[in-house]
């Protein structure tokens, strides 16, 4: 999309700034940001452009060496890698198919700041291996 900007507004500077981490704004000098976030920042004027679901997923090579988990409950036993966004770092919830919420505790060797790294990390099975 960034090419189509530049021809509609040929004479605009961009600086892309890609970050998973809280930025201040200000400080930062940033005119226009994405975040991905649950809670609302009431000191920003903001729109939403789309709801985002968050997904657990494993690599097949850990499903194959520690098994599929039946229930979220069982996460809490795992070696998780977790996010380092505020309010997924410890808990994670789930919704359930009628609605109902449940958090789970969560824990792991590994936090990540970047959700292509946090993928990728998944992808290579980067919780150790047991004997």
């Amino acid at each position: 999309m960034l090419p189509a900007l530049r021809e509609a507004y040929p004479a605009l500077e961009i600086d892309l700034v890609l970050s998973d981490s809280i930025v201040d704004l200000l400080a930062e000098r940033i005119d226009v940001a994405l975040r991905l976030r649950q809670d609302i920042d009431t000191s920003l004027v903001g729109t939403r452009l789309a709801r985002i679901r968050y997904h657990i997923c494993a690599s097949p090579d850990y499903v194959k060496q520690h098994g599929r988990p039946r229930t979220p409950t069982e996460l809490a036993a795992r070696d998780c890698i977790r996010c380092s966004l505020r309010g997924y770092l410890t808990q994670w919830k789930f919704r359930d198919p009628a609605g109902v919420v449940q958090a789970v505790d969560v824990g792991g060797w590994l936090v990540v700041s970047n959700s292509l790294a946090l993928y990728r990390a998944a992808l290579d099975s980067a919780s150790p291996k047991t004997a």
